[in-house]
């Protein structure tokens, strides 16, 4: 079963800090999840760092997809577009943070 989450609807998770450093939210996605596709078209308002451990992520930047393996990972910034897959038989495994503040740019 492939799942799709749209990011942009419902997302409580999605802030911005006037701290210093804050995590807004972190977490493991694994292929016991199964296929897996997030959208947020209009990105999101904090930092999102993905470190791939296992398998491989399927990243679009614009027209194009990039297969992201282990060992890697990605930074989107606040307001860039996301687009990114898993899929079961790759066995992916990653570890996600999204976080903001003051110095966050840093």
């Amino acid at each position: 079963m492939k799942t799709t989450y749209h990011g942009n609807i419902g997302d409580i998770n999605n802030k911005r800090s006037n701290k210093f450093l804050e995590i807004n939210h972190c977490g493991i996605s694994n292929y016991k999840l199964g296929d897996y596709t997030t959208i947020r078209e209009q990105g999101r308002l904090d930092y999102q760092l993905i470190y791939i451990r296992k398998g491989k992520i399927y990243v679009q930047f614009g027209e194009e997809t990039i297969p992201v393996s282990a060992g890697n990972a990605i930074l989107y910034r606040p307001g860039d577009p996301q687009k990114y897959s898993y899929l079961k038989k790759d066995k992916y495994e990653s570890v996600y943070v999204h976080f903001s503040g003051e110095r966050a740019n840093e």
